[in-house]
């Protein structure tokens, strides 16, 4: 077989990290050898024997995401939501602009959203099944994060 080599351009880049909240920052920041690593603060880790990580700091999903959607999804999708926005704002892509089927983006994500995985199952524990959001088992999904992206 005889396969046509296509060119794939990289137009735009997003970021959400420990050592920040774009690419411009987060760059300059590793270029300094600056750290993202230090106290746990997201959640109690008095009884773990690591208590330092690489937390995200000073992000704010409503900068790139409407209301209801934040209440509707997990961190993660948080962060994948805004690296996206950053990445079609540099590449100043405007999709109504754009053939759909000529545009691809790359989300990776290890897990998905296991903070709402653990609140689900502390609501369970304390406050029952009813209280469990409907909205818990697609916020934590692996794949969520690809699916809010592309209904934005």
């Amino acid at each position: 077989m005889v396969y046509e080599q296509r060119r794939v351009v990289v137009t735009g880049m997003g970021a959400i990290t420990p050592v920040g909240n774009d690419p411009d920052t987060m760059w300059g920041n590793l270029i300094a050898g600056k750290s993202g690593i230090g106290p746990i603060t997201l959640f109690d880790a008095s009884n773990f024997n690591v208590r330092f990580a690489g937390e995200v700091k000073d992000f704010n999903p409503q900068d790139y995401m409407e209301h209801r959607e934040i209440r509707r999804s997990d961190r993660y999708t948080h962060f994948a939501t805004a690296a996206t926005v950053q990445a079609m704002r540099q590449a100043n892509l405007q999709m109504e602009e754009e053939d759909p089927r000529r545009v691809g983006m790359v989300i990776g994500t290890g897990i998905g959203g296991i903070r709402t995985l653990l609140d689900g199952y502390n609501t369970l524990q304390t406050r029952g099944q009813r209280r469990i959001s409907a909205f818990a088992v697609p916020a934590m999904l692996a794949n969520s994060a690809t699916g809010q992206v592309a209904i934005s």
